[in-house]
């Protein structure tokens, strides 16, 4: 299980199996990260984003027992979201307009934008079985998910629908079997909760409290959900085992 955790005198990627120690680590590539969040690990190789030592913006970067590699792509922020087992990256950065950008990384190193057709800005925020992407993008002031082909084809659009309400914004976070994990609003100025949906079965919403944001990290094998979210205190990180059950 990665994750960020908080130790003097900054917040610190760990990685940490059941039953195991926990291990922490700052990223330490060209220079020495201040923060460092881990969002995954495949492939013998662990991936996320830092802040840089002077704090002047976020990076993506991947790791592996060959070398480390630092991703800047954008001007405020670049964050590395997805990895598949041949290495390809996919995540997310500031293009130079100040909008997101979703981002794709060839195993060759070869970069690419990915922005859905007439959106205002686009993450991508992971790798789905079947060479797919899913994420989210900002369309008309609301932010909808999506499911598509790496190469951005078969585009699905997927809004939430909670109670028989829509959310005004939705996003997609990953795909295991039958079951889509992703987060929601009703209302932008309320928090942000998760929802799974399997199919045959309405959305099933869950949060710790409708005050705070829930960010949805990923979705095991098992059905186990983990992330963190933002309450009255520090952000803490939760695992809800065997939570998704088809």
């Amino acid at each position: 299980m990665p994750g960020t955790g908080d130790l003097n005198p900054a917040p610190v990627g760990y990685i940490k199996g059941l039953g195991e120690k926990i291990k922490y680590a700052l990223f330490n590539g060209p220079s020495l990260a201040a923060t460092t969040t881990i969002v995954g690990i495949r492939a013998g190789c662990i991936f996320g984003f830092y802040t840089d030592a002077n704090y002047a913006g976020t990076l993506g970067f991947r790791s592996c027992p060959r070398g480390d590699l630092a991703y800047d792509y954008g001007y405020n922020g670049t964050f590395l979201t997805g990895m598949a087992d041949d290495g390809l990256l996919v995540g997310f950065h500031d293009n130079p307009h100040l909008q997101y950008s979703g981002l794709i990384v060839s195993p060759s190193g070869d970069e690419r934008d990915y922005v859905v057709p007439g959106a205002d800005g686009t993450k991508i925020l992971g790798l789905a079985p079947g060479g797919r992407i899913v994420g989210t993008f900002l369309e008309a002031g609301r932010w909808h998910g999506f499911v598509a082909g790496i190469n951005g084809d078969h585009l699905v659009v997927v809004n939430a629908k909670i109670r028989g309400k829509i959310a005004h914004d939705t996003g997609i976070v990953a795909i295991q079997g039958a079951c889509t994990l992703g987060y929601f609003d009703v209302n932008p100025d309320v928090g942000q909760a998760g929802f799974v949906h399997c199919e045959g079965k309405h959305d099933s919403p869950f949060t710790f409290n409708s005050n705070f944001a829930m960010n949805l990290r990923g979705l095991l094998e098992d059905g186990t959900i983990f992330g963190d979210f933002d309450g009255f205190g520090p952000t803490e990180g939760f695992l809800l085992p065997g939570f998704v059950k088809p």
